[in-house]
C-alpha cells in the first residue's frame, strides 16, 4: 500500500483516525507494518503491503510467515483473534466463508489475464452485463470493489480507466490482483483484507462503489450495503449484482436444503461432488440449448434459463465445475426478491437509475447517491 492511503483509513471499532505506529515508507509504500487507531489504540498489522483491518471480534488465521512477520513487531497476536481459542457461531462462519474462497480462486481455479480477456464468467462483457456501468462514469473514478476476490472486477475496471481502485476482501486471495492488472495500467490500487460490513474507509472517499456476486455471501447483506453507500460521494453510484429469489427454484428449494448435508463434507471431497451436476448441466448446453439457439430459435424463446444457459455456454468446462462447486460450497448464500433489492437503495437514500433481471437468475441495481 502507499503511505499516503493511510489518510483514507479509519478504524472499525470507533471510526477513529489510523497512523503508521510501526514500519518503514519506503519508496512511498508501506510493505510489513502496524497501524493504529489514534482514539482507541486498535492496532492493525500490515503484511507484504495489505493491511488487515477487522474488529477484535473477528478471527482470522495467520500463516508461519505471516505470524513471524508480525512477531518482528511483538504484535500481540491473541488480543486480535490470530490465536486458537473458543469461536462463536459467527466467527466460525466468517473463516469457513474466508478459507472457501482462498481454496476456490487460489487452487481450483486461479484464473488469468487470458481468461479475463475472453468470453464467459471472467470476461469484460460478462462484468458489464451483471454491473452496467456507464464507461463515462468508470473513466477517472475512484471506485469501490467490495467482495473483490482474485480481481476480476478490478481488471475491468482498470480496463475502462478507473484512475483510483480500493479493493476489499477477506482472504488471501486478494493479492493476486496486483499481478492481474492489464499491461501498462497507471491505476492506483488499494488492496484490504476486510469484512464489507465494517468497511475500513472514512466517508465520502468514492465514487463508485460496487459488489458485484459478493453482497449474498455476507453474513448481514442490509449492512453491507449500507457500508457500500456510506464510503460513496453525493452524485456517486453504488452498483451490486447478486442471486435473485425468481427464477432459482432449483436453488433456492432443492440446492440450498442439501447444504446442511453437503457442508459436512471437506471442501476437495464437495468439488469432486460437484463434478457430476457439472457434467449433466454442459451435456444440457452443448446437446440441447446450443443446438437451439442455432437451428431453433422459435423453440429457444420457449425454453427454460436460455440466457443463462447460453452464458454458461461460453466458458470452458473448468468454470463450469468451479460455479457449482461454488453454489454448493457456499456458507453463505442469500438469493434476493426484487422488493428487497428496491428496499436496500430506499433505505440508504438511494435513487435506482437501473435494475433488472440479469439472466432471469440475478439482480442487477445501479443507484445515484443523491
Amino acid at each position: 500500500m502507499f503511505a499516503k492511503h493511510i489518510s483514507w483509513l479509519s478504524c472499525v471499532g470507533c471510526n477513529g483516525e489510523i497512523y503508521l505506529k510501526a514500519g518503514e515508507v519506503v519508496e512511498g509504500r508501506l510493505n510489513n507494518a502496524v497501524l493504529c487507531c489514534r482514539s482507541c489504540n486498535q492496532l492493525y498489522p500490515v503484511i507484504n503491503g495489505l493491511p488487515m483491518m477487522f474488529s477484535k471480534k473477528s478471527h482470522h488465521s495467520l500463516n508461519a510467515d505471516e505470524a513471524e512477520i508480525l512477531g518482528r513487531f511483538n504484535f500481540p497476536l491473541a488480543d486480535y483473534g490470530f490465536e486458537d481459542r473458543q469461536k462463536n457461531k459467527r466467527e466460525l462462519q466468517q473463516i469457513a466463508v474466508e478459507k472457501n474462497w482462498e481454496y476456490q480462486w487460489q487452487e481450483l481455479h486461479p484464473f488469468s489475464i487470458k481468461d479475463l480477456e475472453g468470453k464467459g464468467l471472467f470476461g469484460q462483457e460478462a462484468f458489464k452485463n451483471f454491473i452496467p456501468l456507464s464507461a463515462d462514469r468508470v473513466k477517472d473514478a475512484t471506485v469501490l470493489v467490495g467482495g473483490a476476490g482474485r480481481g476480476r472486477e478490478i481488471y475491468h475496471l482498470a480496463k475502462m480507466g478507473a484512475k483510483t481502485i480500493i479493493a476489499v476482501d477477506l482472504g488471501r486471495e486478494i493479492l493476486a490482483a496486483r499481478d492481474l492488472l492489464p499491461e501498462g495500467s497507471q491505476v492506483e490500487l488499494l488492496l484490504l483484507r476486510s469484512d464489507l460490513v465494517e468497511l475500513p474507509l472514512k466517508p465520502n472517499v468514492v465514487d463508485i462503489a460496487i459488489c458485484d456476486h459478493a453482497l449474498q455471501h455476507v453474513h448481514d447483506h442490509q449492512k453491507g450495503f449500507s457500508e457500500l453507500a456510506r464510503v460513496c460521494r453525493a452524485s456517486g453510484q453504488v452498483a451490486i449484482c447478486v442471486y435473485s429469489w425468481e427464477g432459482n427454484v432449483i436453488m433456492t428449494h432443492l440446492v440450498e436444503p442439501a447444504k446442511i448435508i453437503l457442508h459436512k463434507a471437506p471442501l476437495p471431497v464437495l468439488f469432486f461432488l460437484a463434478l457430476f451436476p457439472s457434467l449433466i448441466l454442459q451435456l444440457i448446453i452443448m446437446l440441447i440449448y446450443v443446438p437451439a439457439a442455432r437451428f431453433a430459435p422459435r423453440l429457444l424463446a420457449r425454453m427454460p434459463l436460455r440466457e443463462h444457459l447460453l452464458f454458461w455456454s461460453q466458458n470452458r468446462f473448468k468454470t463450469t465445475w468451479m460455479a457449482i462447486f461454488d453454489l454448493f460450497q457456499a456458507p453463505i448464500s442469500y438469493h434476493f426478491k426484487c422488493h428487497e433489492v428496491k428496499k436496500l437503495a430506499e433505505n440508504n437514500d438511494l435513487a435506482i437509475e437501473c435494475l433488472r433481471h440479469t439472466n432471469g437468475v440475478l439482480w442487477s441495481l445501479v443507484a445515484n447517491k443523491e
